[in-house]
């Protein structure tokens, strides 16, 4: 009997207690959806606030549709709703909040509910005026925070936001929608100055059409990876033929064994430093660029940037940019060896090489941005960047392909990093045109090539000194994120500005091959290291004056005197690093830099250049979130980007570049023996014997 009494209590006291457990719980989950759903009628309310026209209520009805189902957790509202995200990490340097543009465009029902398709737009919102402050104080109101700037100006007050809305929604609806949202966010609080404009919107299209020229393009590059294999087999079948006929002659241009022989030779007379140094800033540059670009779209931890530069007074190096200069000041020496290392009399064909060795990649680069690129992309940052740029490539590839790009308006560049190129190109007539003066009169040749290099130096001071131009382009983050802008200067891309270099260029050329290392013996291992001690500390030096003049109260005639000496400067101190490379010993160093492996990859080096650029766009402008700053991971993805980029060029060695190259040069071979045989000379006016410099 006590058993049975025992158990009947045990019984009612796990109901009773069973029953009011669920009804606790009933109780948090009714007051959590109560609450949530106060919030979103208070969005509802907020919204209806705004003044809606009479063509914008279709957009309404819809956004509102959407947040009362939202708030009865219907899939396809909150779907939509889990697309976007409330802006995170703003105060942290945070600019894009992407959301996930697939989910918002693509969702499982596109098909069978068309009437719920949605469009991803992104928003570019500025919260509030900037003012510069000094310290952070933590019971400071947050909007002082985020009007204020970093001390190298970092700000905190502009965000790119994804917002996924109806599809029948136009730019000025979202903005209204973007910002209740906002005031229904942590930063309300910047609500009454906020500044909301929107760029660019994605929806699905289920009759996207291909292009012809998408067509076009693909059958050209088949159409020649299918030649280069043809013409390799018959040249390896006929290559020991007693006759070398046309035939034979172009399928040897097109030989892929060849052409990967040609990679490996070593030519004689060679500055064998030079291989390793153009390689190796190529890569410097790869890696400059792809953060700058990372900065351009975006950096989950902007602050942490920001502190690191304060840390490491990194903002002595700023004036990286100057690495251009290295590819400047070698093409010069390139050109006087190229011309000294035979004993032909300098003609136009050498400008004619060069400027087909100049074109053949960045043509087939702006093919595929124009034609194909835009097939294959679905990142939140395509319409915005990538689409842009396409438009460009479209309007402005001839500035490309004539090498006038680094006078025409820059900030509608195809491919911009090809700027260097057209200058490289203005130059090398200017060098070879010296030269050829020089054969003609020694007297006047050395004259010319004086005043010219004086010229190389005073224009550029001068124009600084006009237009109150800094010490450098890009001196802070701000600069960083809009770097095209900041780079759009004549002493920047304009090669009479830029020549500077290049004149250095051609007297180091001139020196190592009339004075052949070679023929020397090697200078002792201690002048060797104090020679390349010497440059590098006086490259050092002019690289981290201009970040250290950037940040101080320079007079206009000091950042004037170093824009038109700096580049300069940094030239001398590259050619006497080469001198310390060629004429003397520096163990490991010295081994490093005449490594063999450097021979093809330096060959390589001018496609890795061109085309590094489109592919960290297309990785940036693909992804779904913005890239955080950890040193180590951006190394990572850089030698990573560099290694892709090596095999592509290498690919395009093959199918494009080397093929052309011996084209051209047969093409020129041919036309100088008719003229020959017609009994007229290429080289009118020009000596039958080539003046070497003494």
């Amino acid at each position: 009997m006590e058993i049975l009494k025992l158990s009947l209590c045990i019984l009612v006291f796990c109901l009773l207690f069973g029953h009011t457990l669920q009804q606790t719980q009933i109780g948090k989950s009714n007051r959590h959806t109560q609450s949530y759903g106060l919030i979103i009628s208070n969005f509802e309310e907020n919204l209806l606030h705004h003044e809606w026209a009479n063509e914008e209520l279709p957009c309404l009805q819809k956004t509102l549709d959407i947040l009362r189902n939202v708030k009865n957790h219907t899939l396809w509202a909150t779907w939509i709703w889990d697309s976007m995200q409330s802006p995170t990490g703003v105060l942290y340097g945070t600019r894009n909040q992407f959301g996930n543009n697939e989910q918002c465009i693509h969702p499982p029902w596109i098909h069978t509910h068309p009437e719920l398709r949605t469009q991803y737009c992104l928003a570019d919102i500025k919260l509030s005026k900037k003012r510069q402050i000094k310290h952070e104080d933590p019971y400071t109101n947050a909007n002082e925070y985020v009007s204020s700037m970093s001390k190298y100006k970092l700000a905190f007050n502009k965000l790119t936001w994804g917002l996924c809305l109806p599809d029948i929604c136009t730019p000025n609806s979202i903005k209204k929608f973007a910002e209740t949202f906002l005031n229904n966010s942590h930063l309300g609080f910047a609500i009454p100055e906020v500044t909301i404009s929107i760029d660019s919107c994605q929806s699905y299209n289920e009759k996207t059409e291909v292009s012809y020229g998408y067509y076009a393009t693909v059958a050209f590059i088949g159409s020649m990876v299918l030649l280069t294999s043809f013409c390799t087999h018959y040249y390896e079948n006929h290559r020991y033929a007693k006759e070398e006929t046309r035939k034979i002659l172009i399928a040897k241009a097109f030989s892929a064994v060849v052409n990967t022989a040609e990679l490996f030779k070593e030519k004689k007379d060679a500055i064998y430093s030079l291989n390793s140094l153009k390689f190796l800033t190529a890569c410097i540059l790869s890696f400059i660029h792809y953060t700058i670009i990372c900065f351009e779209t975006g950096i989950r931890n902007f602050k942490s940037v920001d502190a690191f530069i304060e840390r490491y007074s990194l903002h002595l190096f700023f004036h990286s940019d100057i690495l251009v200069d290295s590819c400047i000041m070698i093409s010069g020496v390139l050109l006087m060896n190229s011309i000294l290392s035979t004993d032909k009399p300098v003609t136009v064909n050498n400008v004619i090489k060069r400027y087909f060795r100049l074109t053949y990649v960045p043509m087939v680069v702006i093919l595929y941005i124009t034609q194909v690129s835009k097939y294959h992309s679905s990142g939140p940052l395509l319409h915005k960047k990538l689409l842009s740029d396409v438009d460009n490539c479209r309007n402005n590839w001839w500035t490309v392909l004539l090498n006038v790009n680094n006078y025409v308006d820059f900030r509608k560049a195809c491919l911009p990093n090809t700027w260097s190129n057209a200058c490289d190109f203005h130059l090398t007539i200017i060098g070879t045109g010296l030269y050829w003066l020089y054969q003609q009169n020694r007297s006047l040749g050395k004259k010319a090539y004086i005043i010219g290099a004086l010229a190389s130096v005073m224009l550029p001071t001068l124009e600084a000194f006009r237009y109150g131009l800094g010490p450098i382009n890009i001196s802070d983050l701000e600069r960083f994120g809009d770097f095209m802008a900041h780079l759009n200067t004549a002493t920047y891309l304009h090669s009479h500005l830029r020549s500077g270099p290049y004149f250095i260029g051609l007297a180091f050329g001139c020196l190592l091959s009339t004075y052949k290392p070679a023929n020397y013996k090697k200078l002792p291992v201690n002048t060797s290291i104090t020679i390349l001690t010497l440059g590098s500390g006086l490259g050092l030096f002019i690289l981290m004056l201009g970040g250290h003049l950037a940040y101080q109260n320079y007079s206009p005639f000091e950042a004037a005197l170093y824009v038109g000496t700096n580049r300069t400067i940094w030239a001398i101190a590259l050619g006497i690093v080469l001198v310390s490379c060629e004429y003397g010993y520096i163990p490991l160093i010295s081994d490093f830099i005449h490594w063999r492996i450097f021979i093809p990859l330096s060959k390589l080096s001018f496609s890795l250049y061109i085309t590094h650029w489109l592919v960290i766009k297309m990785k940036n402008y693909n992804t779904m979130g913005p890239e955080t700053w950890d040193l180590p991971y951006l190394v990572i993805d850089s030698l990573g980007i560099i290694t892709f980029c090596c095999v592509l060029s290498y690919l395009l060695w093959l199918v494009f570049e080397a093929p052309m190259n011996n084209l051209v040069a047969l093409s020129l071979r041919m036309r100088s023996h008719k003229e020959i045989n017609d009994g007229t000379s290429p080289t009118i006016g020009v000596p039958n014997t080539v003046k070497k410099i003494t």
